[in-house]
């Protein structure tokens, strides 16, 4: 896909395929089928959504009332989905100077191919090597497969005019470019391998879908408390935020809070309590990453996730002001600590040293476990020679 422009994504319609078809003997997979409690079409336009698209047409004989209950959400956030079986029914929906943007029923495709296909202002299909591993995907010739991506004029519509009823329209389009010799984009065999183009074709291809979606999350922080600890929790919990949309509401707004008591402890001078509730915050905020990113149409706030920094932050400085009893130089040291967490998020370095500097709960842990044994002063003198000597020991690697 090297030929790919880099400009702004076209305003453009998406076609999407969907069926009510069954396989005999097979578990087949539809446009209905859940994955993580989400139809698979919803995931398809999600992606699409994020990269600007806001016109949808579906191509479907009949419409179950899944799909509809779908629409209707959809339309209500301001984002237009129509339901069509012929092609002078997507004609209807089309501008004659239109192009639109064709994605195959259960295909799915990362935000990085898809930001490449939206970027091409030209007809073409995206194709795969027409290989064993790749039989899920549409032949087209002896050699070739349809990667399921396209981007067609509605001259094509138009030129392929009546088809039986019981054609699939998206079929009639491909086949119609492949006479016409529209130009063909190969999709590198390495993105299928990686399952940055798949499809979903079975049920058994949904769980696979389902692994993948939860393997893919990943924290802001990879130190080892939140890879060894926070993400297999947070990963445990994501299917539920998947399927239940007032749980992922909830972890949205869960680290603010748990931060503003922190801010309200430590203003009230006490010393375990607000650490305590610092770490819980922490938490919540790494099981916010990682649930927020496949969550359709339910994007978490930035402002949400401001706030509850900023209290931590307030919340740790009430506490800096209350163990160093107003000496500058210890907040000093405090704040050094703190920043060489952010430097380790962007310096290049060996997994081990990476686990102990770029965990903020690792620093509150130690913190709290030192104020409770020792002193906050000294804990926090002692993190920051550990921090520094890490930190000069993996820049000489």
């Amino acid at each position: 896909m090297s030929e790919a422009e880099n400009i702004k994504t076209p305003n453009i319609v998406a076609l999407i395929g969907a069926s009510n078809e069954d396989v005999s003997g097979l578990p087949r997979a539809s446009a209905t089928t859940s994955i993580l409690g989400q139809p698979l079409i919803s995931r398809q336009i999600s992606m699409l959504h994020q990269l600007g698209i806001k016109q949808f047409v579906v191509a479907i004989d009949s419409v179950p009332g899944v799909l509809l209950a779908l629409a209707d959400h959809l339309n209500g956030l301001g984002i237009a989905i129509d339901f069509i079986r012929t092609p002078q029914e997507l004609l209807k929906k089309l501008e004659s100077t239109d192009l639109f943007f064709v994605q195959a029923e259960g295909v799915m495709a990362d935000h990085q191919l898809l930001e490449e296909c939206l970027a091409v202002r030209t007809p073409y299909i995206a194709t795969v090597d027409n290989r064993e591993e790749n039989q899920a995907f549409e032949s087209i010739d002896l050699n070739t497969a349809w990667a399921g991506l396209a981007v067609f004029s509605a001259e094509t519509v138009s030129q392929i005019g009546d088809i039986p009823d019981d054609w699939n329209i998206i079929s009639s389009l491909v086949r119609h470019a492949v006479t016409q010799k529209i130009h063909r984009r190969p999709i590198p065999q390495s993105l299928v391998q990686s399952s940055a183009l798949t499809i979903v074709s079975t049920q058994l291809d949904a769980n696979i879908a389902e692994q993948l979606l939860l393997e893919r999350q990943k924290s802001k922080f990879d130190g080892w408390i939140e890879t060894k600890i926070f993400n297999p929790i947070a990963k445990r919990i994501f299917p539920l935020t998947q399927r239940h949309h007032s749980f992922a509401t909830i972890f949205d707004l869960a680290p603010g809070f748990m931060a503003l008591a922190a801010l309200v402890s430590a203003a009230a001078k006490y010393q375990v309590l607000p650490l305590s509730l610092g770490l819980l915050s922490l938490f919540l905020l790494n099981l916010r990453d990682l649930t927020k990113i496949y969550t359709p149409f339910l994007a978490p706030s930035k402002i949400a996730e401001l706030a509850s920094y900023a209290l931590l932050a307030l919340a740790a400085g009430a506490m800096i002001a209350q163990a160093g009893s107003g000496d500058v130089r210890f907040g000093i040291v405090a704040l050094a600590a703190a920043g060489l967490i952010a430097v380790a998020n962007k310096v290049s370095m060996k997994p081990n040293a990476a686990a102990i500097l770029r965990s903020p709960a690792a620093f509150a842990l130690i913190m709290l476990a030192g104020t409770v044994i020792f002193d906050p002063v000294d804990t926090v003198l002692v993190i920051l020679l550990v921090q520094v000597s890490i930190l000069l020991f993996a820049l000489r690697e």
